[in-house]
């Protein structure tokens, strides 16, 4: 199996390849804030002012408390969907987590405003039953701010960390810290070093720290000669909790020049159309190499994926959502990330969740019917591992991955009738994803044993009558083996 998934020599010459296609415009990082960058089209977190050592220091440390942990059950490893760029500082509201919260997201990124209203926005979290990740400026100057310098200077670091683990670390909804976005090998050592801090003062929480895709340029942005290099490195130097990457590959030719938010459900098919998709080369190489390290390391592993429409990344259709999702579940990514929640300003993002005016779009409602359907299944995936994903039908990334075999896998013969990526995993479950995001499919699986589909209502696996499953556009089906 390690072999049949590793037949990527060619690798570092396609990543070469990848990259060349984009258009590169990084800036030098001011005050601790970062700029968008056609590379990944991320608006800076913290704001527009500079953090310093200084800034968001309370007059007093967060409370410690004996309440329970909210959305985790005990010995249950869990599923936790989330976003990147979420609610401004102006709106921050109990109505507004309350809205989130009601999306399906069950893992707020608390990314603004004060240490005071980080700590009230935790507050509202555990009333919610859900978990937060907390974005502070101190951590961000460090990273950005004369970072080169900082390993030189260990109590420093170590002076910061704690100042911040003690703000929030009484709080129970905190699951972590979002320490940085996008960064090069070079600042590896640097984020090993406060990962370890971190795991000093708050040993119970993690480190997010969120990787370049494989289209990031080597020399300028990667620093390393490839993306495996890349992925390796930081595995091996920073020993994360957790892996989390981004990805957008859904684009079109040209962006509207009239881009506009869209509230009404009646005017998507208007707003796309006669509209030419370009989908770049690449997703499924990334998730191939994300997955082969991760579990050579044994640490989870989440993708980031594209929601908003921003530079010639399209508006994507509710369809083409459920398709990014349905992907990373049969990859085995135990955790979700949609790009982004809140609209940030300039003109250049826009269908994100909520508009810039804190309207909801209809991408609100994508999304939260997307995740009602598979959180229940995420959920299960979380307590097992992936063993095989196998593709399908035809795949232009065909170099990358490894088909069905012609044998079967397991007590499973055949799966046909379209264009499928299948995840196996350990538990005897698998999931069948629909790569078609405009057409149906209707598919069967040829196996030596009756088999089980999951009903989300119920949570559980119930038999089916019959091996042939009509998949939605950009959907899936979860299935298992009865006898397992």
């Amino acid at each position: 199996m390690k072999n049949a998934q590793r037949k990527f020599k060619t690798r570092a010459a396609v990543c070469l390849w990848l990259a060349a296609v984009m258009i590169f415009s990084l800036a030098a990082c001011a005050g601790g804030t970062t700029v968008p960058t056609e590379t990944s089209g991320k608006p800076d977190v913290t704001e527009d002012t500079a953090p310093t050592e200084e800034t968001d220091v309370p007059e007093t440390a967060a409370p410690e408390t004996d309440a329970p942990e909210p959305d985790e059950e005990d010995g249950m490893n869990p599923y936790y969907v989330t976003y990147y760029y979420g609610i401004s500082a102006e709106e921050c509201t109990f109505e507004r987590y309350k809205e989130a919260a009601e999306a399906g997201f069950n893992l707020m990124s608390i990314d603004k405003g004060s240490v005071e209203q980080r700590q009230e926005a935790l507050r509202w979290c555990e009333e919610l039953g859900v978990r937060a990740t907390v974005t502070d400026n101190r951590i961000v100057n460090l990273l950005y701010n004369e970072w080169e310098t900082r390993l030189d200077h260990p109590e420093v670091l170590d002076e910061v960390v704690r100042m911040v683990c003690d703000d929030y670390r009484g709080y129970p909804a905190l699951y972590g810290y979002d320490l940085i976005d996008e960064p090069g090998a070079d600042k590896f050592p640097l984020l090993a070093a406060l990962v370890e801090l971190f795991r000093k003062y708050d040993p119970d929480r993690i480190c997010l720290i969120n990787l370049f895709p494989n289209y990031a340029d080597p020399e300028s942005q990667l620093k390393t000669k490839d993306y495996e290099e890349y992925i390796e490195q930081y595995l091996e130097t920073v020993k994360p909790d957790l892996l989390s990457y981004d990805h957008y590959h859904l684009r079109w030719t040209k962006a509207r020049d009239d881009r506009y938010d869209v509230t009404d459900p009646a005017l998507v098919d208007i707003y796309v159309a006669g509209r030419t998709n370009a989908d770049r080369l690449g997703f499924y190489l990334n998730l191939e190499d994300v997955r082969y390290y991760c579990l050579e390391h044994d640490v989870p592993y989440m993708l980031i994926v594209l929601l908003n429409e921003h530079y010639n990344y399209r508006y994507l259709t509710r369809e083409e959502i459920s398709y990014e999702v349905w992907q990373t579940l049969a990859y085995g990514c135990t955790a979700l990330s949609y790009f982004t929640y809140w609209t940030p300003g300039g003109g250049v993002f826009t269908n994100c969740m909520i508009s810039e005016a804190g309207e909801k779009t209809v991408h609100y409602y994508d999304v939260q019917a997307i995740n009602a359907a598979v959180r229940p299944i995420g959920e299960r995936i979380a307590q097992t591992r992936s063993e095989a994903v196998f593709h399908v039908g035809d795949e232009d990334e065909r170099e990358y991955v490894t088909f069905f075999p012609a044998k079967g896998y397991g007590a499973v013969r055949a799966v046909s009738g379209g264009e499928y990526t299948v995840g196996f995993f350990e538990d005897g479950s698998f999931i069948i994803a629909n790569k078609d995001y405009e057409e149906p499919s209707r598919c069967t699986v040829t196996a030596d044993a009756p088999l089980e589909i999951f009903d989300i209502e119920t949570k559980t696996f119930v038999p089916v009558t019959e091996n042939t499953f009509n998949l939605p556009a950009g959907g899936g089906v979860y299935l298992r083996v009865a006898d397992r």
